[in-house]
């Protein structure tokens, strides 16, 4: 079963013909499906290779006035990044259409437009360039976040390790006070005996 839509996937072909050969995946268990898109996702941005992940050809960048402090400079300048990509364009470029239609609405659905566009505003640099970067890292980790909370079993390292950590100090817990009451026990017997 092909996952991309046939408008998306007939104006992709024609845009960018190796970016469709690439992404173009059949299957039928929509997990792993998505379980395959995170991980050339993850490759892809470990590698920092950007026709991998979302091409940035594909995002429409625009800077318009920031809010907040920054004085004068913030009054005068366009340093405020807002960086759309559209969902057709998302679906073409190789995300799966349950992570765009699903993942993205569910979680993260404030950075959803009415129309199913992905728009992420940055303005926490006084730097458009800075703002301009900072907005692409982040509809990239979005983009990554909502495929991973549709699939079961993918767990980022930092939580598996906190998790057995975790279980650890509460099993370790656990034979402390099992270790406690025996020796109380213990210790009652002894006064027992001797009476």
């Amino acid at each position: 079963m092909l996952w991309i839509a046939r408008p998306a996937l007939s104006s992709l072909q024609t845009q960018y013909p190796l970016l469709a050969r690439r992404w173009i995946t059949t299957s039928s268990d929509e997990d792993d499906l998505i379980r395959s898109f995170i991980g050339r996702y993850v490759q892809s941005s470990a590698s920092d290779d950007d026709e991998c992940t979302i091409p940035r050809s594909l995002m429409e960048i625009t800077f318009s006035r920031s809010s907040g402090p920054g004085g004068q400079h913030v009054n005068t300048t366009s340093s405020r990044a807002s960086v759309r990509v559209r969902r057709e364009r998302l679906v073409g470029c190789g995300v799966p259409v349950r992570v765009v239609d699903d993942g993205l609405r569910s979680r993260f659905g404030h950075l959803v437009t009415g129309d199913g566009d992905l728009l992420v505003h940055a303005q926490t640099s006084r730097s458009s360039h800075a703002n301009r970067e900072i907005a692409v890292a982040r509809i990239r980790s979005v983009v990554l976040e909502a495929a991973k909370g549709l699939v079961d079993g993918v767990t980022a390292d930092e939580t598996r390790e906190r998790v057995r950590k975790l279980a650890k100090q509460d099993n370790e817990r656990r034979l402390q006070g099992k270790k406690h009451r025996s020796a109380k026990k213990r210790e009652r017997r002894g006064r027992m005996d001797d009476s």
